[in-house]
């Protein structure tokens, strides 16, 4: 029951019920409130959770007994990957299936990464983008008839650039930028700004059009400092040093610092994948 965590959370903080009522309720209906006889308004819980010093994704979790739900599992092991890694796709894409045929659910968003899982999957083990805008298309028929842009539509935009043409991803990106500027770092949106970048930087690369591609690089260099995000700041160097090279400039000891990162974090595997992808544009 929610009055009985509230009442176990105000406890273990020395907090007294005239200090988290706040005059939002009688001291009776926030006694039957915490002993779980009662229920209370939605604004008056979120009151309630503020004077806690908690946010409702840490109350959630404890309800949960300190973990995750399954839902909030998957959006948070599929939107917070550094890189599109298969083993975790994999592992994203049997939850989500697992959750669907579970409850039966219409949930639009688990549905949706579970397109998506399947996207990056076919991808990773095909190269096959057609094929792969196939699962994404079906995102995209949804977000793009929203007015406004809320933070699950911006992560999911993110997720599905590579289905467009490069015009109609910059326009994407003003709206996105756009939405991103009301919330601030909210919700670590800087993180959405990053791969939006990146992610067009890879794309430009495959057009050959490389100093385009260190343009958008640098920008998501300076956010990755100010961020600390290590991994994507290696992949930056990284395809910087690619278009360096490809450029006919010194492009090997950007290659080399970006390796040198990741083998300092310990990302033997992504290593190899980048290597790989160097090969592949200088090939």
């Amino acid at each position: 029951m929610l009055g009985e965590l509230v009442k176990e959370i105000r406890g273990n903080k020395g907090l007294s019920q005239n200090y988290v009522l706040d005059s939002l309720m009688t001291q009776s209906a926030y006694s039957k409130f915490e002993l779980g006889r009662t229920e209370i308004r939605a604004s008056v819980f979120l009151n309630i959770l503020n004077k806690l010093d908690m946010s409702l994704e840490e109350f959630k979790f404890l309800q949960n007994d300190y973990q995750f739900t399954i839902r909030d599992e998957i959006i948070h092991r599929f939107f917070y990957m550094s890189y599109n890694d298969e083993t975790v796709l994999l592992e994203v894409n049997e939850l989500a299936k697992e959750y669907l045929e579970k409850h039966q659910t219409q949930d639009y968003l688990i549905k949706e990464i579970y397109y998506l899982c399947q996207a990056f999957l076919t991808l990773l083990e095909k190269k096959d983008f057609t094929e792969a805008s196939i699962s994404a298309n079906k995102v995209w028929e949804r977000v793009s008839k929203r007015n406004m842009l809320y933070v699950m539509d911006l992560y999911l935009l993110n997720s599905i650039l590579f289905i467009f043409p490069l015009e109609t991803i910059f326009e994407i990106r003003k709206l996105v930028e756009l939405s991103i500027e009301k919330y601030g770092n909210l919700f670590r949106l800087q993180r959405i700004r990053i791969n939006m970048f990146i992610n067009i930087a890879y794309l430009l690369m495959k057009e050959e059009q490389f100093e385009m591609a260190i343009d958008e690089l640098e920008e998501a260099i300076i956010i990755c400092r100010t961020e600390k995000t290590y991994i994507q700041l290696a992949i930056c160097y990284i395809r910087k040093g690619v278009c360096l090279n490809r450029l006919q400039q010194q492009g090997n000891v950007w290659i080399d610092k970006g390796n040198q990162l990741l083998l300092a974090i310990e990302e033997d595997d992504l290593v190899q994948k980048l290597s790989n992808e160097i090969r592949q544009f200088i090939e």
